[in-house]
């Protein structure tokens, strides 16, 4: 689904743009990922795992990357979307949306 999506930037150097997509696709994934465990379907489930995996790894890349400093609401975006992934892993992880509110509110 947001596979199409990545392609036309998978080529581009614009970690600023990753980081900033990355939690919106992270959301959809795991809503995705929540609604196929439910119906039982792990097909589905696991696509939508796997996409999100990737979304995960991109938005970590782009923490990494050169020239991004990682505070405020960077930190607060980084934190929101690990939480995000506990969603797809499961069960959800209570002490990291706690982390991510937290950031938000600094």
């Amino acid at each position: 689904m947001l596979a199409d999506g990545w392609v036309s930037l998978a080529e581009a150097d614009q970690a600023d743009l990753m980081a900033e997509l990355c939690p919106a696709g992270l959301v959809a994934e795991a809503n995705l990922a929540e609604r196929a465990a439910a119906r039982h379907d792990e097909k589905a489930r696991d696509q939508a795992a796997r996409s999100a995996a990737d979304l995960l790894e991109r938005a970590r890349a782009a923490a990494r990357a050169d020239g991004v400093a990682i505070i405020g609401a960077v930190r607060a975006k980084l934190l929101t979307i690990e939480a995000e992934w506990t969603r797809v892993a499961r069960p959800s992880d209570p002490g990291r949306w706690a982390e991510a509110a937290g950031a938000w509110d600094e």
